[in-house]
């Protein structure tokens, strides 16, 4: 992945439920930049959810709520 300032990270593809604490991940945080953060949780979120979703709390970015089958780049 290259953001607009030419930063390049090499990344491979894994569905959110395969994304470890500890891992990094690579995302895009809008106007072609790329923001890099260590991943503090990774679990099936409580409730209706846990079979459809994944729970990600990511350095720099906060908590998220994914699909499970969804793609998340990690360095």
């Amino acid at each position: 992945m290259t953001d607009s300032s030419g930063v390049t990270h090499t990344v491979q593809r894994h569905l959110a439920d395969t994304i470890r604490i500890g891992n990094k991940i690579v995302w895009d945080r809008g106007n072609k930049l790329l923001n890099i953060g260590e991943v503090y949780v990774s679990e099936a979120p409580t409730g209706k959810k846990q079979a459809t979703h994944w729970k990600l709390v990511v350095e720099g970015y906060g908590l998220g709520t994914v699909d499970v089958d969804q793609y998340i780049n990690r360095i």
